[in-house]
């Protein structure tokens, strides 16, 4: 029986994905902010995002994700290079 890695990381502790240049023309072009762009990558490889916020605005901007989209010139090669970062 296989069984499926899962693994728990949180957007404060990961500065550098916040700050990677494909996240943030990704997040400008889609007028979100770094932190609902990485949930919005997260959301289309089939993760569920866990939000650990306590402010209620966080909360809303997270939930709103699920029905945003991301848009820019070169979406497909933004999502792979940020595929690639967070592979390693």
């Amino acid at each position: 029986m296989t069984c499926a890695r899962r693994s728990f990381w949180s957007l404060t502790g990961s500065p550098t994905l916040l700050a990677h240049p494909a996240v943030l023309e990704l997040a400008k072009a889609s007028n979100l902010s770094a932190a609902q762009t990485v949930y919005k990558i997260a959301q289309l490889h089939g993760i569920i995002p866990l939000s650990g916020t306590i402010n209620e605005e966080h909360m809303k901007q997270d939930v709103a994700v699920e029905k945003s989209g991301l848009q820019g010139e070169d979406v497909e090669g933004l999502l792979k290079a940020v595929t690639e970062f967070i592979a390693g």
